[in-house]
């Protein structure tokens, strides 16, 4: 019943705002789901650029009763990777695809995670994706794959959900290159990145995480920014961290550091008083 509620408060408010029919209209946009179903992903395209933004809670709010440990359960469902293929198989004219989920693809090893998911005390690791080593390499492979279609194409995962900031490279042995950005906690309470740099999901996939600890053990956010150059769609990110929001650069006691100049919110002098534009 709780569930229930959860999911038409969501779709009241939230999911209005991508699907203002709420399914009245009997369709479902391109890569998204239902609005009828369980599950809430769905699908953005910007011109060149494809947005897919998938639902790890699914399956753990609906998951059957009698106690199946969350590794041995899908961490995500047949109907999302059907909405998945589509989006990777029908939608033409996308020369980059950014893959996003509340917690990061890879940032402990498969092995590693598997271990961990057994412990009670770190059960919750179960319903991340390094705990679910063959959806990962599924997932993984699928998107090389789509990438290896066209040498223009690009694939960027983006995440967040843990107490660290993050940047990997997946590097496939034929098929090049995809990057992760994971986004750390800006109010939330930080943590170390305890998993190895290093390591790969198969023979074919290798990942190399890069987590510089001023980055790491600080709270902070990623800023990702994608822009056209030379007809191809490129993806960058700037890690921002709580310290620089209430930077006062020039000494005047009013922050202007370089999230708010990013944002153009940097204050401005009207009538030789520097006040916030915003």
């Amino acid at each position: 019943r709780l569930c229930s509620m959860v999911e038409q408060v969501y779709r009241e408010y939230q999911r209005q705002l991508w699907d203002p029919a709420l399914g009245g209209d009997g369709q479902a946009p391109v890569g998204c789901s239902k609005a009828g179903g369980h599950g809430e992903w769905h699908f953005h395209r910007f011109g060149n650029l494809g947005v897919m933004m998938m639902d790890l809670k699914e399956q753990r709010m609906w998951e059957p009763s009698g106690g199946v440990p969350a590794v041995e359960q899908p961490i995500v469902s047949s109907e999302q990777w059907a909405c998945l293929n589509e989006v990777l198989t029908k939608v033409s004219g996308l020369d980059h695809l950014v893959i996003c989920s509340e917690y990061p693809f890879i940032d402990d090893s498969i092995e590693d995670a598997q271990y961990k998911a057994a412990l009670p005390s770190h059960e919750h690791l179960g319903h991340r994706w390094p705990a679910h080593g063959s959806e990962l390499r599924k997932l993984t492979h699928a998107l090389f794959a789509w990438k290896a279609k066209s040498p223009d194409r690009q694939v960027s995962l983006v995440a967040g959900g843990v107490g660290y900031a993050l940047n990997s490279t997946l590097t496939h042995v034929t098929r090049g290159q995809i990057s992760q950005i994971v986004s750390g906690p800006l109010t939330e309470k930080s943590d170390r990145f305890w998993s190895e740099c290093k390591g790969d999901l198969d023979n074919d996939i290798v990942y190399d995480h890069e987590a510089p600890k001023t980055l790491v053990e600080t709270q902070n956010l990623s800023l990702v920014r994608f822009a056209r150059r030379d007809g191809i769609v490129t993806c960058s990110d700037i890690c921002v961290t709580s310290a620089d929001l209430s930077k006062d650069e020039d000494g005047d006691g009013m922050a202007d550091g370089p999230l708010l100049q990013l944002l153009g919110l940097t204050p401005q002098v009207t009538d030789g008083l520097k006040r916030p534009d915003w």
